[in-house]
């Protein structure tokens, strides 16, 4: 049976960042250059102060350990995601080129890992947040197909020592199918961070935490990995039945170990010298995710735009890998991007993919060219050189540089993330007033505002509590 849902999303996005400084390999040292980088961003743009960092329009940045991560503001459609993601990528890349001005260089990179990736290597994350309308727990039946399918959206990886092209780096690490936490058992479906997006998620809805996504440079590429989950996730809590005729490799479904099977099985896209492909299964299982989206686009009213042009590109995606279509892919998707990467690559020096395995100085080579890929600050990276020659087609949407929105700094969405965004621009420079996701406040005066409703862009009034504590503490100064 299905249900009524608001066609309204609300997403966002988290990156940890690979960071290092060409003089130290110190963690210390990097995490002050890093420091001081939250600082020059706060004062190229507007901004607060935040836990352990900065708030601006954009999102948050912030040091998570002895690395810079970044959030962006919540968005209500997949495509504002990715420019807001490229406008707070490209704020810290402005900084990034003022400290190198002051003798201070830093690297930063959206890779999630660095080295050889072996299966015990330490990888890092990019992380989803969605709002949905049932716990995710009980969500985890209807996702895993959908998730362990969508590997065409991960970054792209070179395994060592078997010279594979795996499709998601993060997908690769993974240890359990559901549950589990942040740090050791990552699932592939994860309930580990289980925070509210509001103090009422009852009424406004529970923060769904993904833990299995890449850090990829291609628009293309991120806008399927936030655009057809969040399509997903309304069509299987809007129709439970929606995904029942799913047609299952091998039948071991029940088994709890199946998916990460699976997973396994999909994530590898070739050997060595091979071209990359998906496996069958890969297309069939996300064309009936694709079909039941579409059901649930064509029968609610008054979906946003984004919906059905989400849909078509999806469609498109899935109609390019089924008939193998490499040239299409290859400018598109980060895996296909990359394996066209190091094939020049190898070829420039007079190699091949079947000199690879157990070649350890050449994969490490490779590895410095993945990472180069994802150094989002350098105009010379491997990925913005391929954008300048023209040999992508991975945007999604006109460039928008920060500041030159309708309102400076203040993205061009209806969630909370407006709201935060008029407040922030209008207390610039000050260090008595604290930013979060849900609640502002004013330290001098003790003001708060609190932003339980994700999806409202008007500021609340000012927390009355808060306010009737002062009046009385006024009114009895003024008897004294």
């Amino acid at each position: 049976m299905t249900k009524t849902i608001s066609p309204k999303c609300l997403i966002g996005l988290e990156a940890e960042c690979f960071n290092i400084i060409p003089e130290s390999v110190e963690p210390r040292d990097v995490l002050g250059r890093c420091e001081r980088l939250i600082q020059e961003i706060g004062w190229g743009i507007p901004s607060v102060p935040g836990d352990r960092g900065i708030f601006t329009g954009y999102g948050r940045v912030y040091l998570d350990r002895a690395h810079l991560e970044l959030a962006t503001a919540e968005c209500d459609s997949p495509f504002v995601l990715v420019s807001v993601w490229e406008r707070l990528q490209t704020v810290v890349a402005l900084a990034v080129r003022r400290l190198a001005e002051q003798g201070l260089p830093l690297t930063l990179a959206n890779c999630n890992h660095s080295g050889l990736l072996n299966d015990s290597a330490t990888v890092w994350g990019t992380h989803g947040n969605y709002l949905v309308e049932e716990p995710p727990a009980a969500l985890a039946d209807r996702l895993l197909p959908f998730l362990v399918t969508r590997i065409y959206t991960g970054a792209g990886a070179l395994h060592w020592p078997t010279g594979d092209l795996l499709a998601s780096v993060r997908a690769h690490r993974l240890d359990c199918e559901r549950g589990g936490d942040t740090i050791r058992r990552r699932a592939i479906h994860s309930t580990g961070r289980d925070e509210p997006l509001t103090s009422d998620p009852e009424r406004y809805g529970f923060r769904y935490h993904t833990l299995l996504d890449d850090g990829v440079r291609s628009h293309f590429s991120l806008l399927l990995q936030y655009g057809t989950l969040a399509l997903v996730l309304k069509a299987v809590i809007s129709d439970p039945a929606a995904i029942e005729t799913l047609p299952v490799p091998g039948g071991a479904a029940g088994k709890r170990s199946f998916w990460m099977q699976a997973l396994a099985r999909f994530n590898r896209l070739a050997g060595p010298g091979e071209p990359p492909r998906v496996d069958p299964w890969v297309w069939r299982i996300q064309e009936i995710y694709l079909a039941a989206a579409d059901r649930f686009v064509a029968n609610t009213p008054d979906v946003p735009a984004w919906m059905p042009q989400v849909l078509a590109i999806w469609e498109s995606t899935l109609s390019a890998l089924r008939r193998d279509d490499q040239e299409w892919l290859v400018r598109r998707l980060d895996p296909w991007i990359k394996h066209r990467v190091f094939s020049d690559y190898l070829r420039q020096h007079g190699r091949e993919w079947r000199d690879l395995p157990g070649n350890e100085s050449l994969a490490a080579a490779l590895a410095l060219v993945n990472q180069n890929y994802h150094e989002f600050c350098s105009a010379d990276s491997v990925f913005a050189q391929l954008e300048a020659q023209g040999a992508l087609t991975h945007r999604v949407g006109p460039i928008v540089p920060p500041g030159s929105e309708a309102e400076p700094f203040v993205p061009e969405v209806n969630t909370r993330a407006r709201a935060r965004a008029r407040w922030i621009y209008e207390r610039v420079g000050r260090q008595d007033v604290v930013a979060d996701w849900s609640l502002l406040t004013d330290l001098e005066s003790g003001e708060r505002w609190h932003l339980d409703d994700p999806r409202s862009a008007i500021l609340p009034e000012r927390d009355p509590a808060r306010q009737a504590v002062q009046s009385r503490t006024m009114e009895a100064g003024a008897r004294r």
